[in-house]
Order: C-alpha cells, then structure tokens, then sequence
C-alpha cells in the first residue's frame, strides 16, 4: 500500500476527491471513486435545473440545502455519532446520515459546482461551511439540515465545546485549508479506530496522517510502536530508529529504545 506516494497528491485533488481516495485506503479497496463523484455532480445538476436566472448565491445555498438536507434526507447521525462509517463520503453518500465535516465537504462540493466559493470551517467540536457575500459572511450547519448561523451564532457554537476559561481563536471562522480538513477527519477516524481497537485501520490512518504531516516526528513513533504491536518487526524496527535518528533528545528515548530493541530482538529470531 504506497500511501506516502498517494499522500503527496492529495493536495492536488478536490476536498471530496481526496476524501474518497481516503476512504478507498483505509477501508474500502473496491470503492469506485469516479462513480461517486458522478453522484455528487448529478447532484449539482438537479440543484440547478431547479434555479432561476433571477437567483443570486444566497438563494442557490438555500436552495441546495433544500434538496440535499429536505428532499435528499442527508442528516447528522445523532443515533451513532461514533460509527466510523460517518467518517467515509461513500458511506454518507449511501445511507445519507453523517458527520458535521463529511456532510460539511458533500455540501461545499455540491455548491463548488454551482460556482459558489463555499469553504470549510472548523469550530471546536463542530464543522460548518463558510460562504462570503460582497456584504458579510454566512455559516451554515450541514449536519442540523442547513441551519444558517451569524458569526456571533458560530462564537456561541464554539463556546460550548470549550472550558469556559479558553478563550476563542482568532481565526476561528477563517477558511480551513483542505490539507486541515483532510487532517481533522483522520483524526476523527485515529480516535475512533483507537477506542475500537481496530489496530489495522488505525495504522493505515496513522500512515496517512505521517504523509500528510512529516514533520511530525510523534507520528512516526506511533507508526513503530503500533508496528510492533501489530508484531510487524521489521518496519516497526524502521520507523523507531527513524525517530530515535532524528529525535535523539526524545523525552520518551528510553521508552522507545525499549520498544526497538524488542522489535529487534525479535527480528533476529526470525532470520
């Protein structure tokens, strides 16, 4: 699996490509991306044969959230909030419930295809797609049906997942690049797979995070250890002498030495 290599692209890919090509990684080898992406711009297409010429951007969001949140029946799964599934486009695509940041990158591809420049924002706790008018900004939340929040809305939203001394970010409502969101939805997915114990999927996440974030040296430490869970010697042995290489000063040295010296021991038992 050349994750490191797919991760380089991911970048160059559209938000709701990427998080196909994700998906089809970590859990779904036989997903056909391209089909979905045809699902998602029929989509678009039945949106806007419903407009009127007359029809400025705050109408085509109304009215795209009319279809996909009405009509369509797309919901935030408030049942099971925690199913991994909410956490993969296809599987939201299918069953049409998910989480605030998947139902937040269908709603922004949608509308990206009807020429409107919506973008992700990530609240403490919570998504929302962001779109910016000549007058204002608007906000709305695709896993509560399209609801439209102000900012001083969205600062309320935010408050509530956060200790009361915390103060706000200042870039709170700034548009999140779609590196950071491909970011929070692995780990959306690293603390599900964790709780779970589901040691597979969460090495392929934990790859996928590394590729993504380099220079992240914990990643790679986390990478080994689970290598060496997984009893994967030879690459858990790789990736604790990468970090221990360029991270000798590690707080965690000795910990980690222990690790890679049991990764090689038993390495050598199997030669």
């Amino acid at each position: 699996m050349l994750i490191s290599k797919l991760a380089v692209h991911l970048d160059a890919l559209p938000l709701e490509h990427a998080s196909l090509v994700l998906a089809k990684e970590i859990n779904y080898p036989g997903l056909q991306v391209e089909s979905l992406l045809g699902q998602i711009e029929r989509y678009a297409r039945r949106i806007e044969s419903r407009l009127r010429p007359t029809d400025d951007a705050i109408a085509k969001l109304r009215r795209s959230a009319d279809i996909l949140f009405d009509e369509e029946g797309f919901r935030g799964n408030v049942e099971n909030y925690y199913d991994p599934r909410n956490s993969f486009l296809n599987e939201v695509l299918q069953h049409r419930t998910g989480i605030p940041i998947t139902l937040s990158i269908l709603f922004m591809a949608v509308t990206r295809r009807l020429g409107l420049a919506s973008y992700g924002v990530g609240l403490p706790g919570h998504f929302l797609v962001g779109y910016d008018t000549p007058h204002h900004s608007l906000y709305l939340d695709a896993f509560n049906g399209g609801i439209v929040l102000d900012a001083a809305e969205c600062h309320l939203l935010a408050r509530h997942h956060l200790p009361s001394e915390n103060t706000l970010p200042p870039d709170l409502l700034l548009p999140q690049a779609p590196r950071m969101v491909l970011l929070r939805l692995l780990n959306n997915l690293r603390q599900i797979y964790l709780y779970r114990d589901e040691t597979q999927q969460l090495l392929r996440v934990l790859h996928l995070q590394h590729s993504l974030l380099p220079e992240h040296l914990e990643l790679k430490r986390d990478i080994g250890i689970l290598q060496a869970q997984l009893r994967q010697w030879g690459p858990a042995s790789r990736s604790l002498r990468h970090y221990l290489y360029i991270n000798p000063e590690a707080e965690d040295h000795a910990a980690v030495r222990e690790v890679l010296n049991e990764a090689l021991t038993q390495l050598a038992r199997c030669n």
